[in-house]
């Protein structure tokens, strides 16, 4: 603060005023301005240097500048390698499986960010690719969803249940095959869950027997797989559905040798749910002959598609070869399991598998049924040579599984296992065969020590006709009650009629050629069986001796 009449001092060179007693002390301005170019000067003032000629003798001059290699352009931004890698894969990836590539290149793209230098180009280029192999992602994504995807509509297949009105009117081949068609449901695990097919063979004690796909119950199962599970329980759980609706838990009792996509399984199904497929074991397909499969494609069950044959073609797996049927009937997903029939309704092939729908269409194919007989005759309830003795054989005991009756402490059982013995007379065929079972059976034609399979006996008969009419006493579809052997029987015969026969299986086909079923002459020798052929070649309905291991065919005609 200045006072009037205080005596001050005013710097001539930023105008400041200041105290003559501050002016003095400090010799001059002490404003900033002034302070810091005064410092200066006097340190200038102060500092002097002298170069003497010897100090400028001693002085080593400076290098020459070294020019950069490369020249000017050296000094430029140079691009970054991995966001030209990024760019140049997420180019390429939408030619190419962009699901991978894209990933790869959006990849490339972040490494590329990470390590930019600043004097380093390409973080738009990086940038770009990223997006790019999103976008390659993204597309690939969306066509194969749309190319491999199902169809556009969005009707819901389980929406549409059957008409009952449609199987009312249905031709009597095509009821029955529809009655024998079931639904498998396999669970496999997580996630597995699958829909295939299958063809009711027989049904013994409420028992039913279905023929389907391996690859239907397994999903372990692939094209190269050649031996069976240890633990057929461990394969799936199996749920099977009848046309009526009823439901039932089933399992696995068989799978073919050699990965044959083949398999058995049985469920418990209620009486009357569902029917025995016809099949006859000698009865052959030719190209041309009218087909027509029932099935569950896609979960539509009970799909009936009709074609052809269109041709017969074979398959080898390990030691087993067998027939394929190619068909023109429409088989799709779900088919599997499910059967061919011919025109007549018999069942001649299990449907496997078709060619892909997007490449070709009318491209079915089918294992012919006879594979089935020829890999698993017991399981399908063909008679089974249990023993044999002589060369040629003369003695056998035959084991069928037929639903039949025993008299157990006076009380009627039901029975499904029957050992038949057959002996062949030294003057055989002239002297009919001697026939008694070995397991006791309650029926009128049979008793303890003799069945009675027909009045009269003719040379030329075949012993596989004694066979099937043996069957067809068990199963009570053939009986006479005027000269029983078992009176009792005939009286339950004579009470219970409206209840038979206990087995609807067919021994005998619809249409039975006489003259080709007994091509056995008079001028046979004795000694040789008159239906029982040995043989070295495969055939459809061989069985095995299991004493002398010879192979020996037993033609039951089975429809």
């Amino acid at each position: 603060v200045l006072s009037v009449g205080e005596a001050v001092a005013v710097c001539r060179d930023c105008g400041a005023v200041h105290h003559q007693g501050c002016w003095v002390p400090e010799r001059g301005c002490t404003a900033y301005e002034c302070t810091a170019s005064r410092a200066s000067n006097e340190r200038l003032e102060q500092v002097s240097i002298r170069v003497s000629a010897d100090d400028l003798r001693a002085v080593t001059p400076l290098p020459a500048p070294v020019q950069p290699k490369g020249g000017v352009d050296a000094l430029k931004p140079r691009w970054n390698r991995a966001s030209l890698w990024a760019i140049a894969i997420a180019i390429l990836g939408a030619p190419l499986f962009g699901l991978i590539t894209g990933a790869i290149a959006m990849l490339v793209a972040c490494i590329a960010l990470v390590t930019h230098r600043p004097n380093q180009r390409g973080v738009v280029l990086a940038a770009f690719a990223m997006a790019l192999g999103l976008a390659d992602i993204d597309g690939w994504a969306v066509g194969l969803s749309y190319y491999m995807g199902g169809p556009s509509n969005q009707t819901s297949f389980a929406e549409m249940a059957i008409d009952d009105e449609s199987l009312n009117s249905l031709p009597s081949h095509i009821a029955r095959a529809m009655r024998a068609n079931v639904m498998i449901n396999s669970n496999m695990g997580i996630g597995r869950m699958g829909i295939g097919s299958g063809v009711v063979l027989r049904v013994v004690d409420g028992l039913s027997y279905i023929v389907t796909n391996r690859h239907v119950i397994d999903g372990a199962y692939t094209s190269g797989t050649t031996t069976a599970p240890a633990d057929l329980s461990g394969m799936a759980r199996l749920t099977v559905g009848s046309i009526t609706a009823v439901q039932a838990p089933a399992s696995v009792v068989w799978v073919a040798p050699d990965g044959i996509d083949l398999a058995l399984i049985s469920a418990r199904l209620p009486t009357g749910v569902v029917d025995e497929a016809h099949w006859n074991a000698d009865e052959d397909v030719v190209v041309g002959d009218p087909v027509f499969a029932i099935g569950n494609p896609h979960g539509l069950g009970w799909t009936h598609t009709s074609g052809s044959i269109s041709q017969v073609r074979r398959q080898t797996r390990g030691g087993v070869s067998y027939r394929i049927l190619q068909t023109s009937a429409a088989i799709n997903s779900g088919n599997s399991g499910g059967g061919l029939y011919d025109a007549s309704g018999r069942l001649v092939g299990i449907n496997t598998m078709t060619a892909e729908k997007r490449f070709a269409e009318g491209l079915g194919f089918s294992i012919a049924y006879e594979a089935l007989i020829e890999l698993a005759p017991e399981e399908i309830g063909l008679p089974k040579v249990l023993q044999c003795e002589g060369d040629p054989p003369e003695r056998y005991q035959l084991e069928y599984r037929i639903n039949s009756l025993r008299s157990v402490a006076g009380e009627l059982k039901p029975a499904a296992t029957h050992t038949v013995e057959i002996v062949l007379p030294r003057n055989y065929p002239r002297t009919p065969p001697m026939c008694r079972m070995l397991t006791p059976v309650f029926h009128p034609n049979i008793a303890p020590h003799a069945i009675c399979v027909g009045d009269h006996w003719s040379p030329g008969e075949p012993l596989q006709s004694i066979v099937m009419r043996i069957g067809e006493l068990l199963a009570y579809q053939s009986y006479n009650v005027k000269s029983p052997l078992n009176g009792e029987a005939a009286r339950w015969v004579a009470e219970n009629e409206d209840k038979l026969p206990l087995d609807s299986v067919s021994l005998l086909p619809e249409e039975h050629d006489t003259d080709s079923a007994h091509e056995v002459t008079n001028s046979q020798p004795p000694s040789a069986p008159a239906a029982v052929e040995t043989s070295t070649e495969p055939a459809k309905n061989l069985t095995a001796c299991p004493s002398c291991h010879k192979r020996f065919r037993i033609n039951a005609n089975w429809i």
